[in-house]
């Protein structure tokens, strides 16, 4: 940055541009930058990969910050004060590089009291909702607002309310993002003056995993039949049972419901969320869930892709046809 000495019609000292001013024996001069030949320095590499990180990160909550940080910690507040404060306290080193600190990153600052009783709930996938102590601390009002974030450091996505609701209310709520769902998000109040003169330090209230949204579902769409060699692809050379010892991939109910709606899942095994048998290929790309029928050796298997987290279809299995078995 330059700085002008003399006034506008004066020379002036520092770099602006590729031009940088400077004066010689009392007479204002100016030259090109020199063209750099050396790699950057350790030093120069490890600050852009810190400045980058920190950038990345604050860019989606940006108007978020020029109230959080107006007026605070540098000359000119809002984002280049977030910038600034958060590059200088918030980055970790790690062994693959660097990454934020969440207990350190900080989305407001300033004089204002804080909240007190803080906790945070998601009440359903869509919300989370925050409670804290209605009463109002010295220097502090009723009519305060707070500022509401989660974000997830390392997707880099974030939903916030700013201004939320008043401090008087004791509770506020923070609407979801889809891109957040399912995700590992780290949550922050903070709150400003009503006259927005001042602001309080961002406050942290953890990590949290939230609810993934269920898969939107109706009876016009279909979950497929497989064919008999759609369903022998699924397989590998080997299947191991794995009913006890896997989590879920996904949740296959929603899909199970129109399978139970068409007549091809019964009642008493849709309604209890009955399951025989999981078994998974020895690539893991395919889980079969087994679903009980009335039928002894009759199942309705869900196929399950495992990468995709999604339901394939499903196969009519019946062992008493395949290996002569009876009823």
């Amino acid at each position: 940055m330059a700085r002008i000495t003399k006034g506008l019609l004066g020379g002036f000292s520092g770099k602006i541009g590729a031009v940088v001013g400077y004066t010689l024996y009392g007479i204002d001069r100016m030259r090109s930058l020199p063209d750099r030949t050396a790699p950057p320095t350790e030093n120069e590499l490890k600050n852009r990969s810190q400045f980058k990180l920190v950038q990345e990160t604050l860019n989606p909550i940006k108007e978020l910050l020029k109230l959080g940080f107006k007026d605070y910690w540098t000359v000119s507040g809002g984002t280049r004060g977030a910038l600034s404060y958060n590059r200088q306290f918030a980055v970790k080193a790690t062994e693959e590089g660097y990454e934020i600190n969440p207990e350190h990153f900080k989305i407001s600052g300033g004089s204002l009291p804080g909240l007190t009783g803080l906790k945070v709930l998601q009440e359903s996938e869509k919300f989370l909702s925050f409670h804290w102590n209605q009463e109002s601390a010295p220097g502090g009002s009723g009519y305060d607002q707070v500022m509401l974030l989660a974000i997830d450091l390392k997707g880099q996505k974030s939903c916030y309310e700013c201004p939320g609701n008043f401090r008087s209310a004791g509770t506020g709520l923070l609407q979801l993002s889809e891109d957040l769902s399912g995700k590992e998000v780290d949550v922050y109040i903070g709150v400003l003056a009503k006259d927005r003169s001042v602001q309080s330090d961002s406050q942290y209230l953890g990590r949290i995993q939230l609810q993934a949204a269920a898969p939107i579902l109706n009876k016009e769409m279909k979950i497929p039949e497989l064919t008999e060699e759609e369903f022998k692809n699924t397989f590998s050379s080997g299947m191991r049972e794995v009913t006890e010892t896997v989590d879920a991939v996904t949740d296959i109910w929603p899909a199970v419901k129109l399978l139970n709606d068409r007549g091809i899942v019964e009642d008493h095994t849709y309604q209890n969320e009955l399951v025989a048998h999981v078994y998974r290929n020895n690539i893991s790309t395919f889980d079969h869930v087994l679903l009980p029928g009335v039928f002894k050796n009759r199942f309705v298997v869900i196929v399950v892709d495992i990468p995709e987290k999604v339901v394939k279809g499903y196969y009519d299995l019946n062992l008493n046809d395949l290996y002569g078995l009876g009823f």
